[in-house]
């Protein structure tokens, strides 16, 4: 009987986080393409921290979801390649994301 009740309850809680809107975290190495003006939002999990190599290229953000998820916004500033890093590695794990932005098609 109680072995039952775990699939219920791991069914109830991906129900609510579905209704809330919310996905399951990223993996760590997830890779993101983007365009110049183009921004993506990606839920990062529990983070403390934000660092990404190269400020150019991508204005990232962390802001708050719920108190153990982050969400990491990111926007294309210019072509190029970078790597951000959501979490500290010692505390969270951390989640690299690498980022590659392309330019933006030009207007018709």
């Amino acid at each position: 009987m109680r072995l039952s009740a775990c699939p219920a309850v791991v069914a109830l809680a991906l129900a609510a986080s579905l209704a809330f809107g919310q996905e399951a975290p990223v993996d760590s190495g997830t890779r993101v393409r983007l365009k110049v003006g183009e921004t993506k939002v990606l839920n990062v999990g529990l983070a403390i921290g934000l660092e990404c190599n190269d400020g150019t290229v991508v204005k990232a953000a962390l802001r708050p979801v719920s108190p153990s998820e982050n969400e990491l916004v990111h926007t294309g500033l210019k072509p190029g390649k970078t790597v951000c890093r959501a979490g500290t590695a010692d505390v969270t794990g951390g989640k690299l994301v690498y980022i590659s932005v392309r330019p933006a098609p030009p207007p018709p």
